[in-house]
């Protein structure tokens, strides 16, 4: 780290990039995975570890309900949370006929 008074060009007194500066000049390196990226990817894809060759993305909501079910709210908001962008609230519940109720709020209000 720089010590105090040996500002870098592209960084304020107080550490903080100028404005119009960036600390990665030269963006990220080619070849760089995004690890969201290629999650998404791979849950379009048939899991060949399953007989009826499912898609990922079945198989993970179908893991989300189970875990649900079980009570473990947590394993919803984090994998969602991760996919979807970050939740505000993850209600649970029980409908008048016993059904499982699920409500996802997310921090983004232009969210549905």
């Amino acid at each position: 780290m720089d010590e105090p008074g040996n500002q870098v060009e592209n960084r304020e007194k107080n550490g903080q990039f100028a404005k119009g500066h960036s600390g990665n000049l030269n963006g990220r390196g080619k070849g760089t995975v995004n690890l969201m990226s290629a999650v998404k990817r791979l849950l379009r894809e048939p899991c060949p570890r399953d007989k009826e060759r499912r898609r990922y993305a079945d198989l993970m909501a179908e893991s989300l309900c189970i875990n649900f079910i079980k009570g473990n709210g947590t394993v919803i908001k984090e994998l969602l949370g991760r996919l979807e962008g970050p939740l505000a609230e993850v209600l649970e519940g029980t409908g008048a006929k016993g059904e499982v109720i699920l409500r996802v709020l997310y921090g983004d209000s232009k969210r549905g």
